[in-house]
C-alpha cells in the first residue's frame, strides 16, 4: 500500500485497480487512518461535503464493499472490517509506506540523539526516499484529507530539516546545502530551511553565496508573507557579515510524530530460525581465530541505548579447503545462545559450478520465509527484498552466516541493519570492498599448524596410531600442507584400513604422483590432486564412476533418486554407492537424502570425467539426469494443474527413472525441494544444446514460480525458453515462451513489456492457426486490462477469447472464460448479465470435472448473489464450493471458502453457523501458516463480541 505520492496498492508486484475517483477517496481516508476506525458519516462528509445525495449512504457502502473485495482477495493486501457504522482498514505496517516512513524517521531521531549521525542520515534519507510526490496526489480530497495532507507534508519537511541538521553536524556542508536547496524548491516559505541553507553554504566556504541566500530568503518572506526574517536568520546574517563565529545549531524543531503502529519487527516469529549446519565433530585448533571472533561478538550488544551504530561484520578469508566453513559454523554454534532471535545460514556457492551460485535475492527470500514473512508479501525486487529484510531484523538479535561468498556485491544486500545482529562471512576472496565500505573485520585464515593437524588426525583415527608412527604422521601433515579438507580425506582412508600402517598410506600417496619424500624435502608443497586421487582410487570402480558422474550434475545437491538416473542404475545400488563415497568423504549428506560435495571435489570430479570418460558417455549421463528432472517436473505440473494444456514430454533416455509423485502435496514438496536444482538444470540444458529440455522444464515450472512468487526467476527462465525455441526454429514454442514472458512481466508490474510479449505471441499463434493459443493470449490481455481497472476493455478481450475457445471446442477454457466475462460484468454493475454468464460457466464445468474452475465459478456466483441481496442463494453456492474444496483436498481453498460462507451466513441471519465456520477457517489457515488467518480471526472476534452483546441484551 502506497500513499506517499499517487495512491497505489499492489498484490505482490501487480498493481491493483482502485476504481472510480470517489472509491479512491474512501481508500485514501481509510489508509490515512489505518488500523483505526472511520465512521460512515465521516466518509460521506469527505465525499460530498455538505450536500450528499439521497444515495450517499448506499454509495459509500458500495465503495467499501468493492474495496474489501479487492483488498482481501487471495493473497490479501489489507483487511477491511466493518464495526457497526464504522470501518477499520488493517494494514501490515511493513507493507505500507506511511508507517515505514514514520518508523525510519523515529529511528533516525533516535540515532541522532545518541550521536550516531551517519546512521541517522541513512534512516532520514531512506524515509524521504519513500515519497513519490504529494501524499495521495491523485485523490480528490475533501476537508479532512486536505488538512491531513498539509500536516503530513509538514512531517516530511521537518524530517528533511533534521537530515540537513545531521549533515551539518557531520561536516557534510555541501550535501546539506544541496538538500536544503531542493527542499526550498518545494517549500519556499520554510524559514527554518532558509536558515539551514545559509549556514551550509557559509560553512562550505562560499561567503558571497551565503549572503545571497540570506537576501533571497528575505525577499521571499517579505513578498509572500509580509514578514521580515526571524531571529535565527538575522543572527546568522550578522555573524557572516562580521566574520564572527556562527550561533550554535538550534535543537531539532521536529514536530511530534503520530504514535508508531506495531510493525513486523515488533512481532517475534512463532518459530525462531535455527539454520546453522551441524557443528563439526571433533573440531580442533583455531584458538587464536576463535578468540578474535569472540572479541568481535561483544560489539553486537543488545539493541537500545549505547548499542553500536553499525552491525558487526567478520570476513573469514582463505584458500579453498582451509576450513573457513568449519571455523564459521563451529564458532556460530558456540555463540548461538547470544542471539536469541535466531541464526540464519546461507551457502552462497560463490565458487560453485556455473549456474549454481546463490543470488542475493534468492538468499533473501529464504531468510524472509524462515522469519515467517508470508510468501505473498515478499517482493521480487532486490532492493525491496533487502529493505524488508532489514526491517524485519530491526531490533532483533540474529546471527547471520553467509558462507562461500563470491564478492562484496553478493554479500551487501544480506547484511542486517540492526546493531544487535552480527554477520559472519566466508570467502576465498578478501572482500576488500566490504572491509573498506562497511567496516568489516578481516580474518585471514591460515592452514592448520602441525600440532593442530596432528590433533585432527588423532581425533579421526585415534591417538594410538599417531603416537606409534610420528614420522608417518608428519608425512601426512606435510603432504596435506595443513589443509583440513586434505587431512580429512587422508584420515577417512586410514580409518577404513585400521590394520594398515600409516607409513604405507603415505607411501601410496607419494608414489601416486611421484612426490618427494616429505621428510627429505624442505620445500614440499601440497598437491591436493594427489590426496583427492588417493581417496578416489580407494573406492570401488562403480563408486568411482558415480563420483565422476556427479561432477556433471548441474545443481548444488542431488538426491539418491536423481543420482540413480544420473548413473543409469536402480535406486538400491545407487544408495549403496553414495554411502561408500560418503564414508570416503568424497561426498557429504548434510540433509538426510541429499548429497553434496566440496567445490574442489566437484571440480575434481568434473576434471576426471572429462579425462577418463568418452564424450558419448558424458552426454548420455547428462541426458539421463536432465530427463529425470524434466519428466518428474512434468508429472508434478500436471498433478498441480490436471486440466492444463498438455505438452508431449517425449520418452526418457534408457536408464532414467523419473520419480513417482503420489499426489498434489507430494508434487508441491518435490518442486520446493528441487527448485534450485531445476533452475540450474534449465541453464545447463540450454548451454548443452538440449533445447527441448530447457523449454519443457520452463513450461513445467511456470505454475510453481507463479504460486511461490519467484517472478524474477520466471522472467529469466522464460527468456532461456525463448532462446531455446528460437534455436529449434519452433514457432509454436516461441509463442508459448512469449506468452510466458507476458505473464511473468505482468506479475512484476511491467505492463508495457507484458503487452508486447502477449502481442508477439498472438501474432505467432494467429499465423499458426492455433485457436487455443490465441484464446489464452486474449485472456492474458484481459488480465492486463483488469490490472489497469479497465473492466470494459477486459470484457472485450474475454469475449474474443470465448469465441476462439468455442471454435476450438476447448470446453474447460470456455467455462473459465464465461466466468471471467461474468466477473467483468459484475464489476461494471451488470449483475444480472454477470450471473447469466457464470451460470453458463457452471453448466459447462459440471460436465468437465474440473474442481478448480468450478470453485472459481461458484465464488463469482456467491459474490454476485451477495450484490443482488440474495443471501440465501449466496449461502447455497458457497456451501457447494466448500464441498468441492473438501473433495479436492485443498486445505487452503477449504479455509477460504469457509470464511466466505461464514460471511454469507451472517448476512442471512445465522450468526451461530457463521461462528462455527469462522473457527474452522481460522484453524485451517493457522495450520497452513497462511496470512489470511489474522483477517479471519478478526472477523471471528468481531462476530463473537456481537453475539455476546445480543445474548446479554436479549
Amino acid at each position: 500500500m502506497r500513499i506517499l505520492g499517487p495512491l497505489e496498492a499492489f498484490r505482490g508486484d501487480r498493481p491493483l485497480p482502485l476504481g472510480a475517483p470517489k472509491q479512491r477517496t474512501v481508500l485514501a481516508m481509510l489508509l490515512a487512518r489505518a488500523n483505526d476506525t472511520v465512521d460512515l458519516t465521516e466518509l460521506i462528509d469527505e465525499l460530498w461535503d455538505e450536500h450528499p445525495p439521497a444515495s450517499a449512504t448506499a454509495n459509500a457502502q458500495m465503495y467499501t464493499a468493492n474495496l474489501r473485495r479487492l483488498l482481501t482477495a487471495e493473497p490479501p493486501v489489507a483487511r477491511l472490517v466493518k464495526r457497526g457504522q464504522s470501518y477499520e482498514l488493517s494494514v501490515d505496517p511493513a507493507g505500507f509506506d506511511l508507517p515505514c516512513f514514520r518508523d525510519l524517521a523515529r529511528e533516525g531521531r533516535d540515532r541522532a540523539r545518541r550521536g550516531d549521525l551517519p546512521a541517522a542520515i541513512e534512516r532520514f534519507s531512506a524515509a524521504a526516499a519513500l515519497w513519490r510526490g504529494p501524499a495521495a496526489a491523485d485523490v480528490a480530497a475533501g476537508r479532512w484529507l486536505s488538512a491531513w495532507r498539509v500536516a503530513l507534508d509538514q512531517e516530511r519537511a521537518t524530517l528533511l530539516d533534521e537530515c540537513i541538521e545531521a549533515l551539518l553536524a557531520l561536516g557534510s556542508h555541501e550535501a546539506a546545502a544541496r538538500q536544503a536547496h531542493d527542499l526550498l524548491l518545494r517549500e519556499p516559505l520554510r524559514e527554518r530551511t532558509h536558515a539551514l541553507l545559509v549556514r551550509a553554504v557559509y560553512l562550505a566556504g562560499d561567503v558571497p553565496a551565503a549572503l545571497a541566500a540570506y537576501d533571497a530568503a528575505r525577499r521571499t518572506l517579505v513578498a509572500e508573507l509580509g514578514l521580515e526574517p526571524g531571529d535565527e536568520l538575522r543572527q546568522l546574517h550578522r555573524a557572516i557579515l562580521n566574520r564572527a563565529e556562527l550561533p550554535p545549531l538550534p535543537g531539532s524543531a521536529a514536530v511530534a510524530v503520530v504514535a508508531d503502529r506495531p510493525s513486523v519487527r515488533d512481532r517475534p516469529p512463532a518459530v525462531v530460525p535455527r539454520q546453522l549446519p551441524t557443528d563439526i565433530a571433533g573440531f580442533t585448533g583455531r584458538e587464536t581465530y576463535l578468540r578474535r571472533l569472540d572479541a568481535m561478538r561483544s560489539d553486537a550488544g543488545p539493541p537500545g541505548a549505547g548499542a553500536p551504530a553499525a552491525v558487526p561484520i567478520a570476513v573469514i578469508a582463505g584458500t579453498a579447503g582451509v576450513g573457513k566453513t568449519a571455523l564459521a559454523v563451529h564458532w556460530a554454534h558456540r555463540v548461538a545462545e547470544r542471539f536469541p532471535d535466531g541464526q540464519l545460514y546461507a551457502n552462497l556457492r560463490g565458487f560453485g559450478p556455473a549456474g549454481a551460485t546463490t543470488e542475493p535475492a534468492a538468499a533473501l527470500r529464504g531468510f524472509l520465509i524462515a522469519l515467517e514473512v508470508p510468501v505473498q508479501r515478499i517482493p521480487s525486487d532486490l532492493d525491496a527484498l533487502a529493505a524488508l529484510y532489514r526491517s524485519v531484523l530491526a531490533g532483533r538479535r540474529v546471527l547471520v552466516v553467509l558462507d562461500n561468498a563470491r564478492d562484496a556485491e553478493q554479500v551487501r544486500p544480506l547484511i542486517p541493519g540492526s546493531a544487535g545482529c552480527l554477520a559472519l562471512v566466508t570467502s576465498r576472496n578478501r572482500l576488500a570492498g566490504l572491509v573498506a565500505a562497511e567496516g568489516a573485520r578481516p580474518l585471514e585464515l591460515d592452514v592448520l599448524t602441525p600440532a593442530e593437524a596432528r590433533d585432527l588426525l588423532a581425533h579421526r583415527i585415534g591417538p594410538r596410531r599417531i603416537h606409534a608412527e610420528p614420522d608417518a604422521t608428519s608425512g601426512i601433515v606435510t603432504y596435506c600442507a595443513g589443509l583440513p579438507l586434505a587431512l580429512t580425506l587422508m584420515a577417512a582412508r586410514a580409518a577404513q584400513r585400521p590394520d594398515s600402517a600409516l607409513h604405507a598410506l603415505v607411501e601410496e600417496v607419494r608414489q601416486l604422483r611421484g612426490l618427494p619424500d616429505p621428510l627429505d624435502s624442505d620445500d614440499a608443497t601440497t598437491d591436493l590432486r594427489a590426496v583427492f586421487s588417493w581417496s578416489y582410487r580407494s573406492v570401488s570402480p562403480p563408486a568411482a564412476t558415480l563420483f565422476r558422474q556427479l561432477g556433471l550434475h548441474p545443481g548444488p545437491d542431488i538426491t539418491a533418486a536423481a543420482a540413480a538416473s544420473l548413473a543409469g542404475l536402480d535406486a538400491g545400488p545407487t544408495r549403496a554407492l553414495l554411502t561408500e563415497l560418503a564414508r570416503a568423504h568424497l561426498v557429504d549428506e548434510p540433509v538426510p537424502g541429499r548429497y553434496t560435495a566440496h567445490d574442489l571435489l566437484r571440480a575434481y570430479a568434473a576434471e576426471l570425467a572429462a579425462s577418463e570418460d568418452p564424450a558419448t558417455e558424458r552426454s548420455a549421463t547428462l541426458r539421463r539426469v536432465l530427463d529425470h528432472y524434466q519428466h518428474t517436473a512434468y508429472a508434478a505440473a500436471l498433478l498441480l494443474h490436471p486440466h492444463r494444456d498438455r505438452i508431449e514430454p517425449g520418452t526418457p533416455a534408457p536408464g532414467t527413472t523419473p520419480e513417482r509423485l503420489a499426489d498434489r502435496d507430494h508434487a508441491q514438496a518435490w518442486l520446493d525441494a528441487e527448485y534450485p536444482v531445476l533452475l540450474a538444470a534449465v541453464d545447463r540444458a540450454a548451454t548443452a544444446g538440449r533445447y527441448p529440455t530447457a523449454w519443457l522444464l520452463t513450461w513445467a515450472l511456470a505454475d510453481h514460480v507463479q504460486r511461490r512468487g519467484h517472478w524474477q526467476d520466471w522472467v529469466r527462465i522464460q527468456q532461456t525458453a525463448l532462446h531455446a525455441a528460437r534455436s529449434l526454429d519452433d514457432r509454436a514454442k516461441q509463442a508459448h515462451a512469449h506468452r510466458g514472458l507476458g505473464r511473468a512481466y505482468a506479475r512484476l508490474g511491467r505492463l508495457t513489456d507484458a503487452d508486447d510479449h502477449y502481442r508477439r505471441a498472438l501474432r505467432i499463434f494467429d499465423g499458426l492457426g492455433d485457436l487455443r493459443g490465441q484464446g489464452h493470449v486474449r485472456r492474458g490481455l484481459a488480465w492486463l486490462q483488469e490490472l489497469q481497472g479497465d473492466h470494459a476493455g477486459a470484457l472485450r478481450q474475454n469475449e474474443a477469447a470465448l469465441a476462439l475457445f468455442s471454435a476450438a471446442g476447448y470446453r474447460t477454457a470456455e467455462a473459465d472464460c464465461r466466468n471471467a466475462i461474468g466477473w467483468n460484468l459484475a464489476h461494471l454493475g451488470e449483475y444480472r448479465a454477470a450471473l447469466a454468464y457464470c451460470e453458463q460457466a457452471r453448466d459447462l464445468v459440471d460436465d468437465l470435472d474440473d474442481q478448480h474452475v468450478l470453485i472459481s465459478v461458484l465464488d463469482s456466483i456467491g459474490f454476485i448473489r451477495t450484490h443482488l441481496d440474495d443471501q440465501a442463494g449466496a449461502v447455497a453456492v458457497y456451501r457447494e464450493a466448500l464441498d468441492g474444496a473438501q473433495r479436492l483436498g485443498d486445505r487452503y481453498l477449504e479455509g477460504r471458502v469457509s470464511a466466505n460462507l461464514a460471511e454469507a451466513m451472517e448476512r442471512a441471519g445465522d450468526p451461530a453457523g457463521a461462528l462455527a465456520l469462522l473457527r474452522e477457517a481460522v484453524a485451517i489457515l493457522d495450520e497452513l501458516g497462511h496470512p489470511e488467518a489474522d483477517q479471519v480471526r478478526d472477523e471471528l472476534d468481531r462476530l463473537t463480541a456481537g453475539r455476546s452483546t445480543r445474548v446479554v441484551t436479549g
